[in-house]
Parts: C-alpha cells; structure tokens; sequence
C-alpha cells in the first residue's frame, strides 16, 4: 500500500522549486525563506530556510524578525495556529500576500518592516 503513495511524496516539495523561481524573478536571488520543511527547500533551491514555528501570527513575526526574513511560505502541512492565516480568514499588518499557488494550496506572505 506505501507504494500509492510514492507519485505524492516525488511531488510533495515541487512548490519549493515555483518558489525559488518566484525570488528569482522578483530580484532576491539570496533571500532566505520560512518553510515548513527547510531541509526540503535546501535540497531543491540551495537557499537557507528556517521553519514556520508552532505558534501564532506574532509568534511567526517574532522569529522571521530574530532571522532576518522577510518571505514566509505557508503551505497545506501548517501549524495549526496559523491554519486562519493560511485561508486567508484573518490578516496582520505586518504580513502581506505576495503569491498564491492554489493547486499546492501554498502562500507566500512578505514581512513588512
């Protein structure tokens, strides 16, 4: 049965790479990211990465602003904590949406300053 499974788990880290290009094309060829896989998100692009904490909103502004990120991808496997954020039910002020990949039902937030 763990053979079904194999074509999602080839394709479970794609958005990693619609990301990397993402960057690329918006001039931040060194940017660093937040992600829930940054192990991931190294092997397919080469770009430092931390992990989306288990936590809330503010939480996630706390650390993007200790680290030094500015991109914040939140895909479909997200703390809870943020499951409202990810629908796009509530908002931050200091979070914007940059790009949404709906068939990855991904979203690309930028830390505002």
């Amino acid at each position: 049965m763990a053979w079904r499974k194999i074509p999602m788990w080839r394709t479970a880290d794609a958005i990693y790479e619609d990301l990397d290009q993402w960057l690329t094309d918006q001039g931040a060829p060194h940017a660093s990211v937040m992600v829930g896989n940054p192990p991931a998100f190294w092997y397919h692009t080469n770009r430092p990465a931390i992990v989306v904490p288990n936590g809330d909103a503010s939480m996630l502004i706390e650390t993007a602003d200790r680290y030094g990120v500015r991109y914040v991808l939140l895909e479909p496997n997200h703390p809870a904590p943020l499951a409202d954020l990810h629908a796009g039910e509530v908002s931050h002020p200091r979070l914007a949406v940059l790009e949404r990949w709906p068939k990855e039902e991904a979203v690309l937030y930028g830390v505002q300053p």
